[in-house]
Parts: C-alpha cells; structure tokens; sequence
C-alpha cells in the first residue's frame, strides 16, 4: 500500500490502492493540454510531483520569449497532480504566480510542486518552475479543496 488517504469525513479514512505516479500519469492522459504539449511527469511521491516540458515556437508570447500562461499553466498541473496524490479528489481553490526570469523556446521547464501546509479540507502548495540547470524560471503558490471522493478511477462525463 501506498500510505493512508484522509477523507474529508470525521476520522474516516482509506488506504489508496494507487501510488502518486499512477495517479499522475492518469490525470495527464485524461487531460487535453498535457499531453498536446508533451508535459511528462518525472517523479511523484506523497504530496510532491514533478513534470516537465519542452517548449515549442508555439508557446512564445509577442516579444519571443515563453508565454507566462504556458508557464503558470505547468505549474498548475503539477500542483494538480500532488493535490491530487494521495487519491482524493481536490481542485484549485486559488492560485498566484512570481516570473523571475523568462524562458527560451528549446529549453525544457521542469515544475516541482510540493505540500507546505494541510488543514482540514484545504492543502496549500509551493512550485517551483527551472529550467534543466536548475535556474529559476517562476515561483507560484496555490491552495486546493479536497472533495471527499477518490481520485482514481476517474469519472468521465457521459
């Protein structure tokens, strides 16, 4: 097993029968963005993933350069994916961003987000965007709400 799920309920609570990656890799290919970029997930644990991706000339913005809504959008779906790691189903509540310096069209942004704080229903993440030598791209911080059902097996709307 791969830890204990927290339910939103009164002292309730489950062992996920999924691991971090599995769960991750799922939402990745359920989701359209993702994929269509080519954002790959390279680690996972309790509460952590990290996701990379390799910009494309259709990410620049006007001035050359990657598009901030390309980044925040890779730091949203990591923050995603370690919401959503320990298989119960939570989405963003809110979420806020820092740019510390632009990104080049080639260079592979890697997104790393991280539980720092876990109260009741609401979780609140740190992430992280560098690029492969480790400098920083962007900063972001978000907060989820858990919804009280598993992640896994996704529901699909009919």
């Amino acid at each position: 097993m791969f830890g204990v799920l927290l339910m939103s309920g009164p002292d309730e609570c489950r062992r996920s029968e999924f691991d971090p990656l599995e769960i991750s890799q799922t939402m990745l290919s359920s989701e359209g963005l993702g994929p269509s970029w080519g954002v790959e997930v390279r680690s996972a644990s309790l509460g952590r993933v990290t996701i990379a991706l390799r910009t494309v000339n259709e990410m620049t913005n006007g001035f050359g350069m990657v598009h901030g809504g390309v980044i925040f959008a890779l730091a949203d779906s990591a923050f995603a994916y370690a919401a959503n790691s320990e298989n119960e189903l939570s989405v963003g509540q809110s979420a806020t961003i820092e740019y510390i310096r632009p990104a080049r069209i080639g260079e592979v942004l890697i997104a790393t987000a991280e539980m720092i704080a876990d109260h009741g229903r609401s979780a609140v993440y740190r992430i992280s965007v560098t690029n492969e030598e480790g400098e920083a791209v962007a900063v972001a911080q978000a907060r989820s709400r858990r919804l009280g059902k598993p992640t896994l097996p996704m529901e699909r709307p009919e």
